[in-house]
């Protein structure tokens, strides 16, 4: 939630930012945040380091449950949203294609806080089927004729 929520807030700042000092201003304010950001350091954990074979053999394990390849697919909405939307708002000749990180990132942070039990309530398969019926309407409403609607089919 922290990462899809910072992506919110940070993409209309970094317009903002841009809009009065271009990118100048954008990057002295990026290297100030990550200069005076104190990182903890994480404990090396030892351990046998599996083969990349035997990785994608975890992931495409057979059977009806693969675990594996739904938390390496789980990322393809954001990827898409994240890569194509500016292109498509370009092409639409739409302004604003930063927003839709906030809406998506907004969208994200709001379903794991109304909905993040449903799983342990409904059961991993019917929330699975409930969510992608969600983001199939949302990919319907991306091909509005207007950015106000494809904002809210990005998530």
């Amino acid at each position: 939630m922290a990462i899809y929520g910072a992506l919110a807030v940070g993409a209309p700042l970094g317009l903002l930012l841009h809009q009065h000092g271009g990118f100048v201003l954008l990057g002295a304010v990026a290297k100030a945040l990550a200069l005076n950001s104190a990182i903890r350091p994480v404990p090396v954990v030892g351990g046998e380091r599996p083969s990349l074979t035997s990785v994608i053999r975890t992931i495409f394990r057979p059977g009806p449950a693969r675990p594996g390849l739904a938390l390496a697919l789980q990322g393809v909405g954001f990827a898409v949203v994240g890569t194509f939307t500016s292109l498509y708002f370009t092409a639409q000749q739409w302004g604003h294609a930063g927003f839709t990180l906030t809406a998506f990132g907004v969208a994200f942070v709001l379903v794991r806080l109304l909905f993040g039990g449903a799983q342990d309530r409904h059961g991993g398969i019917r929330v699975a089927l409930i969510s992608l019926l969600v983001e199939a309407a949302g990919l319907l409403l991306a091909l509005a004729p207007q950015s106000g609607v494809a904002l809210l089919g990005v998530r």
